[in-house]
Parts: structure tokens; C-alpha cells; sequence
């Protein structure tokens, strides 16, 4: 798994985690009391910037009343988007750097007199 991969599952689980927060309408600040972490970190973990230990998965599902399965199943739906997204602009990328006749005209006279 390179290091692109793994920031990609990072904000897919971060993603999931905010939405599943949202959903509950607790605040950072309320979830973090309730599952025993610093606020701050969760911050972290739902910007995909800090990775989870299992403990803290399961202090945060259960602060949550989720299974790790329910957040898991959210965060792989989550990375496949972003991958999706990622795949679509890795293709956009492409298409902008082969336009029709981009970089052509010096080649298009050779061996031809110019008039």
C-alpha cells in the first residue's frame, strides 16, 4: 500500500467518522468527552491526518453506539468514491495533456518547404 493509498483510506475513515458524528449531532467536542480522546485528535482523525488503534476504534464506535462494522462499511463506501474522483481527474489530467495537435506544429513541416 503506498503512502497515497493509505492518506486515501485515512480521509475515507475520517469522512465516515464526521458523517456518523453529524448524524448523532454531537459536536467534536461532545464525542471526544464521550470516548475518552482529545478533541483535538479528533479532529485529526476526521481530517485523515492520525490513524486510529483498534482501542480508540472501539471507544469511538461505541461513544457513537456503532459497530466498527457500520463505520468500516461507510469508510470503504467513502475510499471507493474518492478513488472514483482520483481515477476521473487522473483521466482528466491525461486528456488535457493529449489535446489534438498540442506540440505538432514544428513536426508537421518537416521535410516540406515551407511557403
Amino acid at each position: 500500500m503506498d503512502s497515497d493509498d493509505k492518506l486515501r483510506k485515512r480521509r475515507a475513515l475520517g469522512d465516515a467518522l464526521r458523517r456518523l458524528r453529524a448524524n448523532r449531532r454531537l459536536s467534536q467536542e461532545d464525542l471526544a468527552l464521550e470516548a475518552a480522546v482529545d478533541r483535538s485528535y479528533l479532529g485529526r482523525i476526521e481530517r485523515g491526518e492520525a490513524a486510529m488503534s483498534v482501542d480508540k476504534i472501539w471507544q469511538i464506535c461505541q461513544a457513537l453506539e456503532v459497530s466498527p462494522v457500520e463505520l468500516f462499511t461507510q469508510a470503504m463506501a467513502q475510499e471507493k468514491l474518492l478513488r472514483d474522483k482520483e481515477g476521473l481527474r487522473d483521466k482528466e489530467n491525461k486528456k488535457r495533456r493529449r489535446r489534438p495537435g498540442a506540440g505538432l506544429a514544428g513536426s508537421q513541416n518537416q521535410g516540406k518547404p515551407v511557403k
